[in-house]
């Protein structure tokens, strides 16, 4: 099932988390951008730069997005993702990416590393010639390839494409109620609207199958 295929009789949430994680949903690129020009820009920028932005505003999404643009332009990326309270790098990080043939270390995370690790970091990757994107939620000093803002127009028509055949399982005002109450954050968005929905799939499947 593709993310536009979701209809009647529905067979499953369309804000479950295999729909909505990093790489199942798009990155909505601006009206004059792509992942292409993205990479151009990051190339310009030195091959070092940053991804700022707030707590689930879609910067993974982005870095998805990013990945095999990176690989096209010959730069193929090693993605290290960081969780709350991981203050270091994987111990076998340099061998993983190396054995991957990588030529740009992407974190996501980046603001987890205490102030040794990031200083190390850069200085491996410097030594080793390889590029250096990362994302954080506040400026951490290297050039910004892009800053990220809260968008509800982005949301709903995430939102429109999630629900395909069932566009008017959720209003347009529930969505806008729910990135509200969440703060901006299109994750959270994503979760509470999986609670919205979840009954009436539930229910449309009970009717389905009587």
């Amino acid at each position: 099932m593709t993310l536009g295929d979701i209809a009647e009789p529905v067979v499953a949430n369309p804000f479950s988390t295999r729909y909505v994680r990093p790489g199942a949903i798009p990155f909505v690129f601006g009206t004059h951008d792509s992942a292409e020009a993205t990479v151009a820009r990051f190339i310009a920028l030195g091959r070092r730069a940053q991804i700022v932005g707030p707590h689930g505003v879609g910067k993974s999404t982005l870095l998805a997005a990013l990945l095999p643009a990176l690989a096209a332009a010959g730069m193929p990326g090693y993605l290290i993702g960081l969780r709350d309270q991981e203050r270091s790098l994987p111990a076998d990080w340099q061998a993983a990416a190396r054995h991957a043939k990588a030529r740009t270390i992407v974190v996501d995370g980046y603001e987890q590393l205490n102030r040794w690790n990031r200083w190390r970091l850069s200085a491996v990757c410097r030594r080793a010639g390889w590029a250096l994107l990362i994302t954080a939620h506040e400026d951490a000093g290297l050039p910004t390839l892009d800053r990220l803002a809260p968008s509800l127009a982005t949301v709903q028509a995430l939102v429109d494409r999630l629900l395909g055949g069932c566009r008017g399982a959720v209003s347009r005002e529930r969505v806008a109620q729910q990135f509200a109450d969440c703060g901006g954050n299109a994750r959270e968005t994503f979760f509470a609207l999986y609670d919205d929905f979840e009954p009436q799939r539930q229910e449309r499947h009970t009717s389905s199958s009587a």
